[in-house]
Formats: C-alpha cells, structure tokens, sequence
C-alpha cells in the first residue's frame, strides 16, 4: 500500500539487523487483483469492478490492511470512472473506517478520490471544501484538486475563480494534468463567450484526455466543446460525446448530450442519434 512504505522504511531502518521479509502473498488474492488490473487496461470496467470487489473480499478475509487499501482505491477509482460516484464513496468510507479503527491516517490520494466522487454525485459544497484543503498539500494532488476547484467555480459560472485555479496550476506537466489546464481554459473562455478560443481548448482537453484513456473525461470535453459550438458542429460534438457516454455506461450523461444532438444537428445527425439513445438500457 503507497501510504504505508515510509512506515516500511522507518521500521527498516531501526533496531539494526535485517528486517523481516513480508508475509507470503495469498494467490487468489493475486489472481483476482490480476485480472482486476488487466480488465481496467482493456476498459472494461465493468468486468474490472467485479474483480476489485472480490480482491477487496479477499482482503478483508486475510485481514491484510494493505490489500485492504490498494483494492480499496482501486475499486473506487473504477466505479468513479463508471459514473458510479455514490457507490465509490460508500467504497471509501469503508476503507476510510478501516484505517482509522488501525490508527492509521487517511491518505491524500483517497482523499482526493472522495472530492472528486463528492462532485460527481452533486455534493458541490463538500468537494469543494476538501479539494480546498488537498490543494494547499501540494504535489500531483494538490494539482488535480485545483482543477476540481476550477471545475466548480465554471459550473458556478465564476470566471474569476476559474482564472485562479488556471494559475495555481501553472505550466502543469503530463496529459492529465495538461487536459486539466485545456479543460479549464476552455471553459473559462466559454464563460467570456470567445466561443473559438473556448472550443480550440476544449478540443485539445478532449485529445489529451483520449491519450490517458480517460474516455469520460473525453467525452465531457467534447459537450463542453459543443456548447462552444453552434448548429450543426454543436450537434455533431454532442453525437460524438453522447455515443461515447453510450459505450462506457454513463447513461445520463449520454441521454442528455445526445437529446441536444437531436436539437441541434441534421437530419443524418438526428438519425444516428436515435440509434445509439436506442441502445441505452
């Protein structure tokens, strides 16, 4: 478990000797974070869920506050990325409970995890508060707390707040966090109503957030890019968002961005629209 190795290390280094070697690894407890794994690389997050549910059991039957941990995360992570944001904060408190029962701390990642599933489920204000608090940390995670600073603050139409989140980012590093950077640019000039500038970024938020592999980011760039857009080019971006929404499960979001493609787009627009609102179960 990462927030557990300066323990690791710290205990190492007392005492003198060599210190014990680690308890022998459960191979189902393996195989199933395995296949977890792998499912997850493929985007199959459906599949991935099942697999770090029954890795979490297996932890939990192995009392192995690690692979409690990391399977912990890893489940909310992916229900998240499921659009299942009330699920994944059931997951995190769970595991938050856990630690804290052991006396250890909650780590910033899991944290972090929980704002971002706090707004996803329509807590504003909660997110908020702790993606507050997680950007005055620093580091990777203070950064993509800062961006759902930002997030909110368009959402909340605040152009103002969007440009200070934009600055506590800086010349941010990595796809992630270079999509974060577009994202929020983009709309922020969305919210000055330069419409081009709006659209050339959320375009490339769009891109970057297809080379992470991160399709439901993706996928909101590109409504957000056609809420930059009008007619037609509106209604194609919302049928490129909509369908995508459609293929990785988040049906609400794909009801809704594909329901503006009917309104804004042609005819063969319309058509394809229709077909893939066919498909949502």
């Amino acid at each position: 478990m990462r927030w557990l190795l300066p323990l690791v290390l710290l205990l190492a280094s007392c005492g003198g000797g060599t210190p014990p070697p680690p308890p022998p690894g459960d191979p189902a407890l393996q195989r199933s974070e395995r296949t977890a794994r792998l499912a997850f690389s493929q985007r199959q997050l459906e599949e991935a869920a099942r697999f770090y549910r029954d890795a979490l059991d297996k932890a939990y039957a192995r009392d192995d506050i690690a692979a409690i941990g990391d399977n912990g995360f890893s489940l909310a992570v992916v229900e998240l990325r499921r659009a299942r944001a009330k699920e994944s904060l059931e997951v995190i408190r769970r595991i938050e409970q856990e630690l804290t029962r052991r006396g250890r701390g909650i780590p910033v990642d899991l944290n972090l995890v929980a704002a971002m599933a706090q707004y996803r489920s329509g807590d504003a204000d909660a997110a908020l508060a702790t993606a507050e608090a997680l950007a005055r940390g620093g580091g990777e995670v203070g950064a993509r707390a800062q961006f759902l600073r930002g997030a909110i603050a368009a959402d909340r139409r605040d152009a103002e707040a969007v440009a200070a989140a934009m600055a506590a980012l800086g010349a941010a590093s990595g796809p992630e966090l270079r999509a974060d950077r577009e994202e929020l640019s983009g709309r922020r000039a969305l919210l000055l109503g330069d419409r081009g500038a709006a659209k050339q970024a959320l375009v490339a938020a769009a891109d970057l957030r297809r080379e992470g592999l991160d399709y439901s980011g993706m996928a909101r760039a590109l409504a957000y890019a056609g809420e930059a857009s009008e007619g037609q080019e509106a209604g194609a971006y919302y049928l490129r968002a909509g369908r995508s929404a459609v293929l990785i499960g988040h049906a609400h979001d794909a009801r809704r961005w594909l329901g503006e493609a009917k309104r804004l787009g042609d005819a063969a627009i319309v058509a394809e629209a229709e077909q893939w609102l066919a498909r949502i179960k």
